[in-house]
């Protein structure tokens, strides 16, 4: 299954980054460099994101590869949603979106996720 892809939802593309079901936020490390790699080949300003961490571990290690990958990804991406956050999560989310200086819309749903990122095409 491939985790770092674009789909497409009302004709807008979205990369959608599937961080979810890790037992092991270390599970996610390869994921999250690929990720990268596929956004810094994307125009400046134009990436729509979602990033799923639905029923994976999240620590301090996981926040730290998240904050990394939002700072790289900063000048390249418009927009970007966060499914799966809950509990301890969001408080780890806002120091990501502090330390990368970044803003996430947190979504219930990766189709929730989807409707709101294609209102901001």
């Amino acid at each position: 299954m491939e985790r770092v892809k674009f789909i497409e939802h009302d004709g807008v593309r979205i990369l959608y980054l599937d961080f979810s079901a890790f037992p092991n936020p270390r599970d996610a490390d390869e994921h999250i460099e690929k990720a990268k790699l596929k956004v810094a080949q994307e125009p400046e300003n134009s990436v729509l994101t979602i990033t799923n961490v639905e029923n994976t571990a999240f620590d301090g290690s996981m926040a730290q590869a998240l904050w990394k990958l939002a700072s790289h990804n900063k000048p390249y991406v418009k927009a970007a949603t966060v499914v799966g956050i809950d509990g301890a999560k969001a408080t780890l989310l806002k120091l990501v979106q502090s330390m990368a200086r970044r803003e996430f819309q947190v979504c219930k749903t990766v189709d929730e996720a989807k409707r709101w990122l294609s209102r901001r095409a």
